[in-house]
């Protein structure tokens, strides 16, 4: 029953309409305006009163759980578009986990202002669950009703407007990196370009594979093969083209084919091999079609070995060089495809000529990915002056532990984390981007992808000014292969979560082999807990390239190494000179 209201409770018709004339708040539209004095009085929030109120209206619990392979920093939000669906992009996942701010987010407020800053670049973000405890900020594209309790320690809420409250969450979020323009990486992405020269089935998707013991797989030999003294950057065209064995280059070539026959060959019986050659080095053409037709007749597929300096439009640089011989090399083996197989390799893997390995490949035991690159660490060295994304403190302190730890000796104390793009910068005084210092640096030596992935790496040669111009928008300026590879699965494919590492222990050059024997010993302590955390703005898939257990080993001095054998272009020069 309703509560008996008494007369006396309620105002006079006429002062209640006084009351509603001086109200500061109106009801409907007779209501009286704001005064400015009003406003005068409002003030604004701060940072600590804005989290604190969304701390006060969070939930305990999380809404499911997620994996960092449900999201792409770049691609969130890339299937919302209706030209996407004409291109065949996979549909847009639905939840999926930011990661985490390693080791700038020191309580509830500092994790919710980032959860939020990053939830608002992801256009399908509409609720957060943040763990300090478990370093993670996940993100859904609905609320849940009925927050799950475990694991404990989840935070979830509606994520705050950082537009709204900018003003007040800046002092927490000027400690932040911010990412680079994107101007000049936006028109790489190959959707975009599908209309052009170059595209190459970029109507594809980056699909994830997962390698088996029996498939099919096409070996794509490229690039100018350089000698024993000059690597092939420094090899000059002419001197490809007139030497018939450019400085010992038909010996390194017999001894990186001898470690491919046995590590990548012997260790997977059941996989069916196609090779496709092809070099700048007209002289050598022969030998290296001998060399793959030599244990099974029917491996090479296509070879050709040209002159560089007959090519029209002239290569401008020893980069595009071996961009358009692996895009040549890349468009047989696509004709081959559908001339002659009616279907697609499983797995198609980009390598130099010279590449040595020293350790079984095995494709079965690679783990399930959109891309593998070879795992590679970087030797940890001081932090460059004004490089802000380094940890300079814990850098240091790592440095002279293991230096100590290790004797002090030449060459002690080497550990090793994820390489930078400002030490192979160290020529110029420009650093790079804080975005560009841990993502655009992938080896070259060794790529290997789907068939439709790998056919895109041919788009780079066509469109070297617009991937130029994305690495100039980084402040790269080394024209290296390293961060043109890096630019176009990071920009063009947007294959950044799909990327996973080859456990290969240690890859070299031919040139070098004979030099620097495997390692057995030295790599013996572990600093990787020691180490700054990987930086904010690293990707999550550039963190699978160097990881645990390889980050962080310090190499110790070795014992004294026998003498190495004499190297076949040695004896040569000794014969020639006894003679």
């Amino acid at each position: 029953m309703p509560r008996h209201v008494s007369t006396r409770e309620l105002p006079s018709p006429a002062k209640l309409a006084t009351q509603l004339e001086r109200s500061d708040v109106g009801i409907g539209p007779l209501a009286a305006p704001r005064s400015n004095r009003t406003r005068r009085r409002r003030r604004a929030l701060n940072a600590t009163e804005v989290l604190q109120r969304w701390r006060q209206r969070a939930r305990s619990g999380h809404c499911g759980a997620t994996t960092a392979e449900n999201y792409d920093r770049f691609t969130c939000g890339h299937s919302d578009r209706p030209s996407d669906s004409a291109f065949g992009w996979p549909t847009a996942p639905t939840s999926g986990s930011f990661g985490w701010r390693g080791g700038g987010l020191v309580g509830w407020d500092d994790a919710a202002a980032w959860c939020s800053v990053q939830c608002s670049l992801c256009p399908r973000c509409r609720y957060i669950s943040v763990s300090l405890q478990l370093r993670d900020c996940s993100w859904y594209s609905v609320p849940c009703d009925r927050p799950q309790v475990r694991p404990s320690g989840f935070l979830s809420g509606w994520p705050l407007d950082v537009t709204t409250h900018a003003r007040a969450l800046r002092p927490i979020t000027a400690r932040w990196e911010t990412n680079a323009s994107r101007v000049a990486r936006d028109r790489l992405l190959l959707s975009a370009a599908a209309d052009t020269a170059a595209a190459v089935d970029a109507a594809e998707p980056p699909e994830w594979v997962q390698p088996r013991a029996e498939m099919s797989v096409g070996v794509v030999f490229f690039g100018k093969v350089g000698g024993r003294r000059r690597s092939a950057t420094d090899l000059t065209f002419a001197s490809a083209r007139a030497s018939a064995d450019p400085e010992g280059g038909g010996e390194l070539l017999r001894l990186a084919h001898a470690s491919f026959e046995a590590h990548v060959v012997a260790p997977n019986p059941r996989v069916r091999l196609s090779v496709f050659a092809h070099s700048w080095n007209p002289p050598l053409g022969a030998a290296i079609d001998a060399l793959h037709a030599r244990h099974a007749p029917g491996r090479l597929v296509w070879s050709a070995h040209e002159d560089a300096e007959a090519v029209a439009p002239p290569l401008a640089s020893s980069v595009h060089s071996a961009l358009e011989s692996l895009r040549r090399c890349l468009a047989a083996k696509r004709r081959h495809e559908r001339a002659v197989l009616g279907r697609r390799y499983d797995l198609v893997a980009l390598l130099r000529h010279d590449l040595v390995f020293r350790a079984p490949l095995v494709w079965a035991r690679l783990p399930r990915a959109q891309l593998w690159l070879p795992r590679s660490c970087c030797s940890l060295t001081a932090p460059r002056e004004g490089a802000a994304s380094v940890a300079d403190t814990a850098t240091l302190r790592v440095l002279a532990r293991a230096k100590r730890r290790c004797g002090g000796g030449p060459g002690s104390g080497v550990v090793l984390d994820h390489c930078r793009v400002s030490r192979l910068q160290w020529q110029l005084d420009a650093l790079p981007h804080p975005e560009a210092e841990h993502n655009y640096y992938v080896g070259d030596w060794l790529l290997v992808a789907p068939s439709a992935t790998a056919d895109t790496f041919g788009a780079i040669a066509p469109r070297l000014a617009a991937y130029t111009a994305a690495l100039d928008e980084l402040s790269i300026r080394v024209r290296w292969m390293h961060f043109y590879l890096a630019a176009h699965i990071h920009d063009a494919l947007r294959a950044t979560a799909g990327l996973r590492s080859i456990p290969l222990p240690d890859l070299t050059l031919a040139r070098w082999a004979p030099d620097s024997p495997p390692l057995r010993c030295g790599f013996n302590r572990s600093f990787e807990t020691q180490l700054p955390p990987p930086p904010p703005l690293m990707y999550t898939g550039m963190r699978n390239l160097c990881s645990a257990p390889m980050r962080g080993l310090a190499h110790c001095d070795c014992p004294p190494a026998p003498p190495a054998a004499p190297r076949p272009w040695d004896l040569r020069g000794r014969r020639a000179r006894a003679g």
